[in-house]
């Protein structure tokens, strides 16, 4: 299976967790030519972090473990130009709403054969780079509901956002109900235990 048409070798950058989910990840883009694979076994709240000195077309990693972690996730589209695959250890079709309203190229589920998983890898190569257009109608409203359901998941009293962000206080809530609206989920407490992470 052939990575891209370009000449420039693809850079697939794996940020996981599991030695052994790494390992079997990495055997699985072995056969993808003209790439090169670098593995992280890190916590996925510290890929942010990680990425901010690697340059990568495609980035496979999974869900933090607590809320923090998630915003930290969440933020990684608005500045990270290559793609994203999320795994998931149990796919809900809420959680896959909210990352891919986020800005994820695509979510899969753990459990998926070897080859659904290949084939995910294999189209987000292919696929070039999408770039927003942040002055597109509604743009900056869904930027700004991002940010306070990041600064909410971090544990940030919406006092204290409205404060940081020049908001009126009910537009804080005014954002946290359109995003979890959009996103299928009650609260945001249900949004965590979905994925069997710590509630805030």
């Amino acid at each position: 299976m052939k990575a891209g048409s370009d000449n420039k070798p693809k850079r697939i950058i794996i940020a996981l967790s599991c030695h052994f989910a790494l390992t079997g990840l990495r055997e699985l883009c072995q056969p993808l030519t003209d790439c090169s694979v670098q593995t992280l076994q890190i916590a996925p709240e510290t890929v942010a972090e990680e990425l901010m000195f690697n340059h990568a077309d495609l980035l496979i990693t999974e869900l933090p473990r607590d809320a923090a972690g998630l915003a930290e996730l969440l933020l990684i589209p608005e500045w990270f130009k290559g793609h994203t695959l999320i795994l998931l250890d149990e796919e809900t079709e809420p959680m896959r709403q909210t990352l891919v309203a986020a800005g994820f190229s695509a979510v899969v589920n753990k459990n998926d054969r070897a080859e659904v998983l290949q084939r995910s890898i294999g189209q987000q190569l292919q696929r070039k780079p999408s770039r927003y257009d942040y002055a597109a109608p509604g743009r900056n409203a869904l930027a700004r509901e991002k940010r306070v359901m990041c600064a909410l998941l971090r544990g940030m009293k919406p006092a204290r956002i409205a404060r940081e962000m020049g908001l009126h206080p009910r537009e804080i809530s005014r954002s946290k109900v359109n995003s979890l609206a959009r996103s299928g989920f009650p609260t945001l407490n249900a949004m965590l235990a979905c994925t069997g992470r710590r509630p805030i």
